[in-house]
């Protein structure tokens, strides 16, 4: 959330949002695949998670938040409260691209009968450093809102993460996150995943430009 909107890796994505944030699991999941596979006939499943955020509401998912040397011409280092300004929308923007690469990875496997499992989760709010490091560096304003006095324990805060990676009964394509205020706090719900977060067209777009990024076909 912090991160200048500048700031790329040796190929001229964006470090945070595009590679961290979403391009290391793309590459990770396309490389662990095999070894997935073959764990999943010897035990009956294995499991992909990715993590999400109650910052993937929003905007629909832009190509252009993903494609090699725009990093300095997506908007500044702007920040206003919910999820608004210009790093909040590329924040926004990763942690979206974690729930539909989910659903794609979901629907691919699905289509060929794979035991592997594509689930997602998101932590809810939780009272971690990253707020403190967030508003220290003008990502975050300082409102009431955001005090960790709202927020939940980091234990807390894991378990939608848990129960996608370990929970006996989870299907593919699932999302969990906590039920109450705003999904910000509380147990843990499976939620129904909405249409903008598993739209065919953003599945495609997101893949193909994955593969571009990677420089590798992935082919499931």
């Amino acid at each position: 959330m912090h991160c200048d909107a500048t700031e790329l890796t040796p190929d001229s994505l964006l470090l945070h949002y595009c590679q961290t944030n979403h391009l290391s699991q793309f590459l990770l999941a396309s490389e662990a695949m095999a070894l997935l596979e073959t764990a999943a006939a010897k035990r009956g499943e294995a499991r992909i998670v990715l993590h999400s955020s109650l910052a993937r509401s929003g905007a629909p998912l832009e190509a252009k938040y993903f494609a090699p040397g725009s990093g300095g011409a997506l908007g500044g280092n702007g920040n206003s409260m919910l999820f608004n300004g210009a790093r909040w929308l590329r924040y926004h923007q990763s942690k979206l691209a974690n729930i539909i690469f989910a659903q794609s990875l979901h629907v691919r496997l699905a289509a060929k009968g794979s035991l592997v499992k594509a689930l997602c989760a998101a932590p809810g709010y939780c009272a971690t450093p990253l707020q403190v490091k967030a508003v220290a560096s003008g990502g975050m304003a300082k409102s009431a809102i955001w005090t960790t006095k709202m927020a939940q324990s980091i234990p807390d805060g894991t378990v939608p993460l848990l129960t996608c990676c370990f929970s006996e009964g989870v299907a593919s394509g699932e999302f969990y996150e906590p039920s109450e205020k705003m999904n910000c706090v509380g147990p843990v719900k499976q939620v129904p995943v909405p249409l903008k977060e598993r739209d065919p067209a953003s599945m495609a777009m997101l893949w193909q430009a994955s593969e571009a990024a990677i420089g590798a076909k992935w082919e499931l």
